[in-house]
């Protein structure tokens, strides 16, 4: 079995050449790339392989950097993800933050946050990086599903809620929540009719407004 350190990479074909570095290390770490938010997340959500980092990259398609990020922290908790801007915009860097993010890379820049492990698993694996100024998590993005209108629904419930916000299939979402499609169709009905939206597109609205997810505003 390789004792590589094995990465997640979302990042745009245009942005690519800023990991160089990462790429170049093939004898110590195993870097799996994808194009698009949703492709990296079904991969995460579903592999049995342990990943070390998510990197993503802010301008990936197809489910955005942010929510990329509050899919992966709702989920897996303890997987490290890293945000990559190729500018230091503070606005996006805070977002990040609050909504989960374990560090940011910009340039050759990593920004790290008070998380002491991550910031020596990030400085020791990529030599190339130079450390920024510690970032604080600004207050933001926080979910509490204990209380309102949240606090009457299901962990499934709230699962659906953020699968659904990311754009994947009914067919996709009974397979990362190993249900049935019919399952999935009796959730998309709940919500529904719980929020008083009449289609499943209404309920990303809906969980941005009551906090189950965010989005990235640039």
């Amino acid at each position: 079995m390789s004792n590589k350190k094995v990465i997640y990479l979302a990042v745009t074909k245009s942005n690519k050449h800023h990991f160089k570095g990462i790429l170049s290390q093939k004898n110590q770490i195993q870097v799996h790339v994808f194009d698009y938010g949703r492709e990296l997340l079904k991969e995460v959500l579903l592999t049995k392989e342990k990943i070390g980092f998510v990197i993503v990259d802010f301008d990936i398609q197809c489910c955005d950097a942010l929510l990329t990020t509050i899919v992966i922290k709702y989920f897996i908790p303890e997987l490290f993800v890293i945000g990559f801007c190729s500018n230091g915009n503070k606005k996006i860097i805070n977002d990040f933050l609050s909504g989960g993010g374990d560090g940011f890379i910009y340039e050759n820049i990593f920004l790290p946050t008070r998380c002491s492990i991550v910031n020596k698993h990030i400085l020791e694996n990529f030599s190339f990086l130079k450390e920024g100024e510690c970032q604080t998590e600004k207050d933001g993005f926080r979910r509490d599903i204990k209380t309102g209108k949240l606090s009457e629904l299901t962990s499934s419930d709230v699962a659906f809620l953020i699968l659904n916000s990311a754009g994947f299939s009914r067919k996709e979402i009974a397979h990362l929540l190993c249900k049935s499609e019919a399952s999935v169709k009796k959730y998309i009905s709940k919500m529904c009719i719980y929020f008083g939206v009449k289609y499943r597109e209404d309920l990303l609205s809906v969980s941005i407004s009551y906090g189950v997810v965010k989005l990235l505003m640039k």
